[in-house]
């Protein structure tokens, strides 16, 4: 204590008007609460009075705060105003609730009937294979109908898809009319594009169901034959590359058999290798048509990333896909549309490839009697 006293130098006394600090410290127009500052028994700054803009008697927030400093007592009591009422008293939450309760119902609709479709499915394929095991000479019609109840089905299920893009838009409209634009609001803005991107998927989803179920419903015995050099300048403008990208060699000029499932083949061969390479603008494919014992060798070779052996029977099934997290989206149908429609035919796909060299797709493909023909002519 006494070498405290000793170097004690002196107080500094500053006396404040606390009506004036506090003015101007904490404009009114500026805030929605209310405040009054009590020391003991005595009022040294109040607004709670009736007297006070936008008095609120029965605030919806008010609260008292003790305050001990320099061995003083100080009650703090805040209350909010009319402002504060007006500004939390509008219904958000229950719109968000209902708008997430309606979007949720839809969601579930749409998984019971996908689960209805798919029973309905197996249930029928079941029933089928019963009487196909006695009538085996039903099997392409019944393959026909199973085909077309799966294109049915997916096209259904694009209309519960389209309604939840269109709600999303609508709740995303009713809410910037109540809270303004939400990119303000990072958590809602990034849950109503969350519903936009599963709807954009679910189409893609629906899309390559229906154009597998397409595949070869009677189309390869139209033989209205299209130029190579077509197709690939269609790739080139569908897939905006450079021409040099995409390098033709073949034999003959034109597909007359089964031209349009032809087209779906390289148009998802050339597409994959495109999309999924690691540098677009350096990607190059080469594709080589060759007539080979009364048939055509097709193949399509790039220069990307390559697939792992063991993943070469995969990447051939429905649903499968070698994508990973960054690259562009897959629905795991493309190659699986490729093989059915060379199946179709009678041959087969096969890939030749390891990491880091590229793939090689490499299948037959019917020569067509008009192609037949011209390339005897040729060889005369």
């Amino acid at each position: 204590m006494g070498e405290r006293q000793e170097t004690f130098s002196g107080v500094v006394y500053a006396p404040f008007v606390v009506r004036n600090l506090v003015q101007g410290l904490l404009s009114k127009d500026r805030r929605e609460v209310r405040f009054s500052i009590r020391d003991g028994d005595q009022v040294i700054y109040d607004e709670l009075g009736p007297d006070e803009p936008l008095y609120d008697g029965g605030p919806m927030f008010s609260d008292t705060v003790e305050l001990k400093m320099y061995g003083r007592t100080w009650l703090v009591e805040i209350r909010t105003n009319l402002a504060f009422r007006n500004q939390n008293g509008y219904d958000q939450p229950t719109l968000i609730l209902i708008g997430g309760l309606v979007i949720e119902i839809l969601v579930i609709s749409m998984l019971a009937m996908m689960a209805r479709s798919n029973l309905k499915a197996h249930t029928y394929a079941h029933h089928l294979t019963e009487e196909l095991r006695a009538k085996t000479e039903h099997l392409e019609h019944a393959n026909s109908e199973i085909e077309q109840f799966v294109y049915i089905a997916s096209h259904d299920l694009k209309t519960p898809a389209r309604g939840i893009g269109f709600l999303a838009d609508v709740i995303e409209e009713d809410l910037e009319d109540i809270i303004g634009p939400l990119d303000g609001h990072a958590e809602l803005k990034m849950q109503i594009d969350m519903i936009r991107e599963r709807v954009s998927r679910m189409n893609d989803l629906t899309r390559g169901i229906m154009e597998f179920s397409r595949v070869g419903n009677g189309s390869e015995t139209a033989e209205t034959g299209v130029s190579l050099a077509t197709i690939v300048g269609d790739c080139v403008a569908d897939f905006e590359v450079d021409p040099s990208q995409i390098h033709l060699t073949s034999d003959i000029d034109t597909i007359h058999c089964d031209s349009q499932s032809f087209r779906r083949v390289l148009e998802n061969l050339i597409g994959n290798a495109l999309k999924y390479h690691p540098d677009p603008q350096a990607a190059r494919v080469d594709l080589t048509v060759e007539v080979a014992e009364e048939s055509l060798k097709v193949s399509v070779r790039d220069n990307g990333n390559g697939i792992a052996p063991e993943f070469h029977t995969r990447i051939f099934e429905v649903f499968q896909t070698l994508r990973k997290a960054g690259e562009p989206e897959s629905t795991g149908i493309g190659l699986a549309i490729v093989k059915k429609a060379v199946q179709r035919h009678g041959y087969d796909i096969c890939v030749n490839s390891s990491l880091g060299n590229g793939a090689k797709f490499t299948f037959r493909w019917p020569l067509g009697h008009d192609a037949a023909d011209h390339q005897l002519e040729k060889v005369a």
